[in-house]
């Protein structure tokens, strides 16, 4: 890894910055090892650079054959002062990229009909801590915004993708994730999530973040691509190897 000064990145990123299109968040550190190990140099470098210019670090490369700009938050959910809205907001007002993509580890709703491994796409999220607590009831009041429309199309058309794992080959999934500030370690609370949102296929910590600090400086495209390591229950089983397994599905 290369380590550039400020003046140095300031001289690459007026050089390549309408090259980079994409964002790429993670959470936590195993999000971030495994989306750096996958990246590759830019072109005109000898490895993947590492330079802190503001209050984030961030990592420039390439993922695919797309350049990239990863950032990982310091903190986990959305509201902390390091985690994703402000980190997100701190890099899109450094970067000018044109898309947000979160990669990492989500739980999953359904263990009989999800698998660990199995990879999360939103169409659109579903913050649950935004309700009318009432006597007798609980009412949600959250809006549900849609991941961005070309994203979308571009993950739908994915073809031949499998990633086998020691849970069974795993399939993307497509549709609503949950997002809040809870680490959610409750069978009977993803019961109480799974009644009050039928049509959720799984729940994490970041993602309504991501889509506010995007949505805040104009950018429509978002989506959030996160593979199920658990299902909100038993997380201390097998943690470190369903994390590495989820998360390297998720960047596959």
């Amino acid at each position: 890894m290369i380590y550039y000064s400020d003046a140095q990145l300031k001289l690459l990123k007026d050089k390549l910055e309408s090259e980079i299109l994409f964002l790429i968040v993670t959470a936590t550190d195993i999000e971030m090892q495994t989306v750096n190990r996958e990246m590759t140099p830019m072109r005109s470098e000898s490895d993947i650079i590492k330079a802190a210019p503001d209050r984030n670090t961030y990592y420039i490369g390439r993922l695919g054959r797309y350049p990239v700009v990863h950032v990982k938050t310091t903190d986990q959910g959305a509201l902390d002062r390091d985690a994703s809205i402000m980190t997100v907001n701190a890099a899109l007002d450094y970067w000018d990229v044109s898309a947000v993509i979160m990669v990492g580890i989500a739980f999953g709703c359904d263990p009989e009909a999800q698998v660990v491994g199995d990879v999360l796409v939103s169409t659109s999220l579903r913050n649950y801590e935004d309700v009318k607590v009432k006597a007798d009831d609980v009412e949600d009041r959250s809006s549900n915004p849609k991941s961005g429309i070309i994203l979308l199309n571009r993950f739908r058309n994915i073809s031949n993708w499998e990633y086998p794992t020691a849970f069974g080959t795993a399939r993307i999934h497509f549709g609503e994730i949950l997002s809040g500030e809870k680490l959610v370690d409750n069978r009977e609370f993803r019961e109480q999530l799974r009644t009050r949102y039928p049509m959720a296929i799984g729940g994490e910590m970041e993602g309504y973040g991501i889509y506010s600090a995007a949505e805040g400086h104009g950018i429509q495209e978002w989506i959030i691509v996160k593979a199920i390591c658990d299902f909100a229950e038993n997380k201390n089983k097998r943690k470190q190897e369903r994390q590495k397994l989820a998360t390297e599905s998720a960047c596959s």
